[in-house]
């Protein structure tokens, strides 16, 4: 009867487990339910991260280059050279 308990409880439980997959976050889900982003972040090298804003028209039409940074702890970062900001406005 215990075990019967158990594993009716375990199977739930694995069952429920798999449904929270369904709810992950990920690109591809918050597309679908919000559309294309406006403000993507890219990491273009270590400890420096760009955020693009697009226009209407899905063209960059901002760039933010800076250190790669927390979104929930900010704090003060040291700043990027300036020859690492001409490199990547090069590219």
């Amino acid at each position: 009867m215990r075990l019967a308990t158990l594993t009716t409880s375990i199977l739930a439980g694995c069952l429920f487990v798999g449904d929270l997959a369904d709810f992950s976050p990920n690109p591809q889900r918050f597309h679908k339910l919000y559309g294309e982003p406006t403000i993507e972040f890219f990491s273009v090298r270590k400890g420096i991260m760009m955020a693009v804003e697009y226009g209407p028209d899905r063209e960059a039409c901002e760039l933010l280059i800076g250190p790669t940074q927390s979104l929930i702890q900010r704090g003060n970062q040291e700043p990027i050279s300036s020859p690492a900001v001409s490199d990547l406005l090069q590219e």
